[in-house]
Formats: C-alpha cells, structure tokens, sequence
C-alpha cells in the first residue's frame, strides 16, 4: 500500500476517501455506521469488544451480541478493502480483547479541521475563515442524530458553525465583500433557518 492520507467526511454525510476510491457509509446499516464512526472518534483508544457490544446491541444477552459484532466487524472490513486490498485489517486492528481505528494511518477528520480552523479564525484571512465554513455541510453524522452520543457533538459542531458566521459577517460587510456575507447567509440559513444572520 502506499502511503497517502484518508479523508473522512463526518459532517452531512459519512464517507471515507483514498486517493481516487471514496466510500459513502450507508445509513441503511445502522450499526456499521455507528460501528465505524465511533471506532474512527475514539480512534486514540482500544475500545473493548463488550462495550461495542452494549452501544451496539444494549441490552441483549453477551452472548448473541459477542457473535453479532464478530458478524458486522467482518462486514466492515470488507467494506473498507474496497479503499485497497487489506484495508479492513489495516484499518481496524484487534488487540488487548477490543479493537481500535489504526493510528498507522494518517487520516484527515474534517469535523477537526473544521475546529481547528473555526479556533483560529481570529489569526485568519476572511478567505481562510470562509474555507473553515465551507466545511460545515451539516449536521454531524446525520444517520445518528439521535443517538446520545452524537447528539451534543452534532450540537456543538452547529453552535461553533453559527457562531463562526455571526462574527465573520460583520468583518466581510467591512470589507466590503457583500456578495460572500450575502451567500454565506444565504448558506446558514439552508441549515438553521430560524438564525438572524
């Protein structure tokens, strides 16, 4: 394999992208959208195979649940060799009786891009700041809006998108530059209809 940088898109949608190959993680699959996504934001952790278990099937006998997440920890690896061969194993390593998201990898995560570049904002060109919200392309992890634990990232991700733009308005009108502040509200308010932008 050669080396390179995997993109992942966790912000309207949820995709992975190697070089010219881009998977579009499904909704239709739940739990293997639940599955990669947290293994990917923990990906700094080994995660136990029984608490993937119980955020994957809560409730349901360790047993039935341990055979179940053998069955869909297959299914995403074979999903993910579609990236390259030996993808899967490469990305998603056992050890130490869970797994974790390979850090042998080098992966870009636009929901910290996005951050990092929001946090700097104050530093930055309002091209720059316009860039960092352009990566906002909406709610985090849509498939799971209802999930606890997606729910107050998808909620912080949208106030830090918010209030990025309530505070580069008022530089772009300075500027001059109405027909970026007249787009960029137009774009806020396809996501969050009730701002006064």
């Amino acid at each position: 394999m050669d080396s390179g940088t995997l993109r992942i898109k966790m912000l309207g949608s949820f995709s992975l992208r190697w070089k010219d190959r881009e998977i579009l993680v499904s909704a239709r699959s739940r739990k293997l959208y639940l599955l990669l996504a947290f293994l990917i934001e923990n990906r700094a952790d080994t995660v136990p195979y029984s608490a993937l278990a119980e955020l994957l099937w809560a409730g349901q006998s360790p047993g039935a649940a341990s055979n179940a997440l053998k069955a869909l920890l297959h299914r995403a690896r074979t999903m993910l060799d579609q990236l390259w061969t030996g993808a899967g194993r490469a990305l998603i390593v056992s050890r130490d009786g869970g797994c974790q998201w390979s850090a042998n990898i080098l992966l870009v995560l636009d929901t910290e891009e996005f951050v990092r570049l929001c946090q700097a904002r104050k530093k930055q060109q309002p091209a720059s700041t316009l860039d960092a919200l352009s990566l906002y392309q909406g709610d985090y992890l849509p498939a799971l809006s209802d999930h606890p634990w997606v729910k107050p990232r998808s909620d912080e991700f949208r106030q830090l998108y918010l209030h990025t733009i309530l505070t580069t308005l008022p530089r772009l009108n300075g500027l001059g530059w109405h027909q970026e502040a007249a787009k960029l509200t137009k774009t806020a308010l396809t996501f969050e209809p009730d701002c006064e932008a």
